[in-house]
């Protein structure tokens, strides 16, 4: 009844907008230094523990937001923070976004602004801040690829593609470990080609198809340049059998009523064998398979098979257009201050996700 109470409603509104007011300062502080070494210790003493403590249906998206602008701004100047904030949030959120919501019937869909802001969070900590989350203790670090699934298998569009961008965000650091690559498959290569082929064949993940290929891809290709270190399988020996075996499995079992063996076989050799040449070979001819795969089961209309050609058409428009401005800024005059101001801003931000965790 208190939650409901008019003096607890007001009060509410008042610490949101000082919720609000610290991201702005946050956001717009032009000491980074002085920001992490001055104002965030307190800061995130005071909004973690009360985020923690208070009752869920008090709890705060704007508090989440507050972390991710930090984790954006600062960048590696907040990975001393990531163990105490994933604590935090994810032993009082994980429960909330994973109710069932009685409207829907639905565990996708209950306290949207958390779930959104949560997803936020994780993305951002995963890209800025991969050392420290690699370093998390095996039983936090599972939760935080199990959250990474749980986005990927998300029906909102929006959570679907950070969930795919967080996985690819985990995966880019690896190749430069191959040991700690190794044991990362060996815990979840699993569950990554399960959840992938899942979301590839599902109507309701057309919008992904894209990223769900380059995905799928870059799995396939770090399993068959090799270099990892054990067997991924405790029956197969050799890693390229091994899941070789595993994806016919998951296939069979889904669409043995649309292929048989023989096919199933064929189409699985050419996924490895894709997955085994050169890169810059390997792109259009996986997504050519992977189309062909989908346009074979029947899984899609005609109509979402479109889609997926308009995605497709879509992001190469978008890859050309940043080619020609990145030509463009090269001589001076030809953009606004603006436009080199965005451009400046994207760069400095892939630079700053590709750090290794090592």
């Amino acid at each position: 009844a208190a939650v409901g109470d008019n003096l607890c409603r007001r009060a509410r509104l008042v610490k949101k907008e000082v919720l609000l007011l610290c991201e702005s300062f946050v956001e717009g502080s032009n000491q980074p230094q002085m920001l992490a070494e001055k104002i965030l210790p307190s800061l995130m003493s005071a909004i973690l523990l009360d985020y923690k403590q208070c009752n869920e249906k008090l709890r705060d998206a704007a508090v989440l937001s507050i972390l991710t602008t930090s984790i954006d701004r600062l960048k590696a100047g907040m990975e001393k923070y990531v163990a105490q904030m994933l604590s935090c949030v994810f032993d009082v959120t994980l429960p909330m976004i994973m109710t069932v919501s009685p409207e829907t019937g639905s565990a996708f869909t209950a306290y949207p602004e958390i779930r959104s802001g949560f997803f936020k969070l994780l993305g951002a900590t995963i890209r800025e801040c991969s050392r420290p989350v690699f370093g998390l203790p095996a039983a936090a670090f599972k939760l935080v690829f199990d959250s990474v699934i749980q986005a990927i298998l998300h029906f909102d569009r929006d959570i679907h593609e950070q969930g795919l961008d967080m996985l690819s965000d985990l995966l880019k650091p690896l190749r430069g470990n191959m040991s700690v690559c190794t044991m990362f498959f060996k815990n979840f290569i699993q569950t990554m080609l399960k959840q992938l082929l899942h979301v590839l064949t599902d109507r309701m993940h057309v919008s992904g198809f894209v990223k769900q290929v380059s995905l799928l891809l870059t799995v396939l290709s770090i399993v068959e340049s090799g270099q990892l270190t054990m067997p991924l399988f405790e029956q197969f020996p050799n890693n390229h059998e091994g899941v070789g075996k595993f994806l016919m499995h998951l296939i069979k079992g889904q669409f043995s009523q649309r292929m048989d063996d023989a096919k199933i076989k064929s189409f699985v050799d050419a996924m490895q064998q894709v997955a085994r040449e050169p890169h810059g070979q390997q792109a259009l001819k996986f997504e050519t398979l992977m189309r062909d795969f989908v346009i074979e089961l029947k899984q899609f209309s005609n109509q979402e098979i479109a889609k997926m050609n308009y995605i497709k058409t879509r992001e190469a428009m978008r890859k050309r257009a940043d080619a020609m401005k990145q030509q463009k800024s090269q001589v001076p005059g030809l953009l606004k201050p603006e436009q080199l101001f965005g451009m400046a801003q994207a760069q400095g931000g892939k630079v700053g996700g590709a750090a290794a965790p090592f």
